[in-house]
């Protein structure tokens, strides 16, 4: 995890990026996709809240409520 600064909000998030090992396997990647997908969906004060995902300089991130 690294923090992070949404400027669009103006809040700090916590970003969960996938490995730059694992960033090239087709597997994982999907695995991450589904990750984001999910916790999008899911609604509940037990789960932390994901805001968005994208792709930067090759590497798959997820942002998250910190």
């Amino acid at each position: 995890m690294v923090l992070a600064r949404d400027t669009r909000l103006g809040r700090r998030v916590a970003l969960k990026l996938i490995s730059a090992e694992l960033g090239h396997d087709e597997k994982s990647i999907a695995r991450f996709q589904q990750e984001a997908r999910v916790l999008r969906e899911l609604r509940s004060p037990f789960i932390v809240a994901a805001g968005d995902a994208g792709q930067t300089e090759g590497r798959l991130w997820l942002a998250m409520q910190l």
